[in-house]
């Protein structure tokens, strides 16, 4: 388990690597550009902490078949 408190993006993503899950909040962007780089590192799901997922590329979640 590793815990970061800053947002998830191109930089901080090398966290994620060989992690299954990432958790995320509202302020966290996930465009399809990052969703491809989190699947290649390894991520298969993601749990967010806001009550909508406007903040995350949907289509390519199902593309990348990682789950939220």
């Amino acid at each position: 388990l590793t815990l970061i408190s800053n947002e998830l993006n191109a930089l901080t993503s090398t966290f994620s690597a060989g992690k299954e899950v990432v958790i995320i909040s509202e302020s966290d962007t996930l465009t399809a550009t990052l969703l491809e780089r989190l699947k290649k590192q390894g991520v298969r799901k993601i749990i967010t902490r806001s009550h909508y997922i406007d903040h995350i590329d949907d289509k390519a979640t199902k593309e990348l078949e990682i789950q939220i």
